[in-house]
């Protein structure tokens, strides 16, 4: 069974995210650690902090601000990791109220996870791999159909659209199509809020198409 008072303690107190982030104020936090700490040894084991983690994950997914779909446990492990200062497997209180703004991944780490999880959306039909006709559904969800098909100059005279540009920069092996790891490491050029966005838009696509398609069964 899973932390009742705790999450339903958390769905009242967790502020509205700071990009990824649920802020808690020390007290909060602290009485939160308290809920989680099912054994009452003073210390969140792992299995309890993944508990919390795992309640904070689906208050943030109700709210729409969960952005790293299948990195879950990763995520988790990751954070457990960082918390976990003197490495010895458990959280003490002092641990956990140090990041109780949820400030556990470098920048750069947090992108990754984001793209990815946003890749698995703009792939369709799930073959792996993003098409030109992909690209384009998607760059056209963000940027509207006259920002993606404008035309680019440059100084060599070339002139291209922005999404044929796009498409050959990503696709760094001239396969014709973008593999994940071209997505992440192209698109994690951007700052982290353009990146958010881009992945919101992604994930808003794709729940639309479902809406639609279920409305024509």
């Amino acid at each position: 069974m899973g932390n009742t008072a705790g999450k339903e303690y958390l769905s009242k107190s967790l502020k509205a995210p700071l990009g990824h982030q649920m802020i808690l104020t020390k007290e909060e936090a602290e009485v939160a650690f308290d809920k989680y700490d099912a054994n009452k040894n003073g210390s969140l084991e792992f299995v309890e902090a993944r508990a919390f983690f795992l309640d904070v994950i689906e208050i943030l997914r109700k709210r729409g601000h969960w952005l790293f779909e299948g990195n879950e446990e990763e995520m988790i492990q990751y954070a457990f990791k960082t918390m976990d200062v003197d490495h010895n497997g458990t959280l003490s209180k002092r641990e956990f109220l140090t990041h109780s703004n949820w400030d556990l991944w470098p920048v750069d780490k947090e992108k990754e996870w984001m793209l990815s999880s946003a890749f698995d959306f703009v792939d369709k039909d799930g073959s792996g791999s993003i098409t030109k006709a992909e690209l384009t559904r998607w760059m056209e969800a963000t940027l509207g159909a006259a920002a993606t098909h404008t035309i680019l100059k440059f100084e060599n005279e070339r002139e291209v659209s922005a999404l044929e540009e796009t498409f050959r920069r990503a696709d760094k092996d001239k396969s014709g199509q973008i593999d994940r790891d071209e997505f992440v490491q192209y698109f994690s050029k951007g700052d982290l809020k353009h990146i958010k966005h881009i992945c919101q838009v992604a994930f808003k696509l794709a729940e639309i198409e479902n809406e639609v398609k279920q409305n024509k069964k």
